[in-house]
C-alpha cells in the first residue's frame, strides 16, 4: 500500500502530469489542469493554477478514493494506471476494484487505457467488478 503522505507530496511535486497538460476531451482548444477539472485556454499559464489552496485540498484527502475523485477526468485513466500496481495485494482488492470501476465509468476506453488494458486489469478485481466490466467490454 502506498504511503498516503508521500504519495500526495509526489503528486503535488510533479503535478501528476509531469508537465504534460492534456486538452479537454470534448474541446481540444481548452486545457485541463490535473486536479479539480480546472480548465484554461492559455497552455503557458498552467502553473498559475498550482496554488496553495489547491495544495491544501489535495493534502486534505484522507484516502486514495478521495485523491482519485480530486484528479481531473482527463487524467483519471493515467492516475489509475500509476497506482494500480500498488493495489494488487489481497487487502487492497476492494479499493482496486472500486477505482477500476470508477475509471471505466468516468473515462471509459481512452488512448491510455484501452479495452485490452481493461481486460487485463479486471483479472485483479473482485468477482462482481470483473463480471460488470466484462459485460461492459463485451458490448464494445
Amino acid at each position: 500500500m502506498l504511503d498516503l503522505q508521500n504519495h500526495k507530496e509526489f503528486l503535488w511535486r510533479y503535478t501528476l502530469s509531469y508537465g504534460d497538460i492534456k486538452t479537454k476531451k470534448d474541446d481540444h482548444t481548452t486545457y485541463v489542469f490535473p486536479f479539480q477539472n480546472i480548465t484554461f485556454t492559455n497552455k503557458e499559464d498552467w502553473e498559475t493554477y498550482k496554488t496553495p489552496e489547491l495544495k491544501e485540498q489535495l493534502f486534505a484527502c484522507n484516502n486514495l478514493e478521495e485523491i482519485f475523485d480530486f484528479i481531473s477526468l482527463e487524467y483519471q485513466d493515467f492516475y489509475f494506471m500509476e497506482i494500480s500496481a500498488h493495489l494488487h495485494e489481497a487487502d487492497d482488492q476492494p479499493l482496486y476494484s472500486l477505482l477500476l470501476k470508477k475509471t471505466y465509468e468516468n473515462v471509459g476506453i481512452t488512448e491510455y487505457i484501452t479495452k485490452n488494458n481493461y481486460l487485463h486489469l479486471l483479472k485483479f478485481a473482485d468477482e462482481a467488478t470483473a463480471a460488470y466490466l466484462q459485460e461492459q467490454l463485451d458490448k464494445q
